[in-house]
């Protein structure tokens, strides 16, 4: 069970889209915390060993999706200039508790290590975890 505070509370009365939204809002205004409480629980523990260097044993800060952070960064915004959200749609619903949506952003990188630079659209997947923590993000790919 997860003990909602009042960005988790707020977070989970959201529709998949706003939560989207939410969380490249975050990415543009640099907030860390807020763009967390957008990801999947399972993404975060997932990402806790996951991409990191050989001395560490596991990672210290949330790598956030869409970031293009290099590994061993101190903050998930060490490349990231801004991140605009320009549209939202839903693609597939694969159940009651999963959808996919099509979200079209402008990203823009300090260096493009991964991800270039520009508007490009990316399959944003979603799942409604639980009353107390609403949608989240999953990852972003490719269909």
């Amino acid at each position: 069970m997860i003990k909602a505070d009042s960005t988790e509370e707020r977070l989970s009365k959201l529709e998949p889209e706003q939560v989207i939204a939410e969380y490249f809002t975050a990415l543009d205004n640099k907030e860390a915390k807020t763009a967390g409480y957008c990801i999947s629980k399972i993404t975060l523990l997932e990402n806790l060993t996951s991409n990191m260097l050989n001395e560490e044993l596991f990672n210290e800060g949330v790598g956030l999706p869409l970031t293009n952070v290099d590994i061993g960064a101190k903050s998930s915004f060490d490349n990231l200039k801004s991140a605009k959200l320009l549209k939202v749609k839903l693609i597939d619903e694969i159940d009651e508790n999963a959808k996919i949506f099509r979200v079209t952003v402008n990203l823009q990188y300090n260096k493009e290590w991964s991800i270039g630079n520009g508007r490009q659209f990316w399959d944003c997947r979603m799942v409604y975890e639980s009353p107390q923590t609403g949608w989240k993000i999953v990852g972003f790919g490719h269909g």
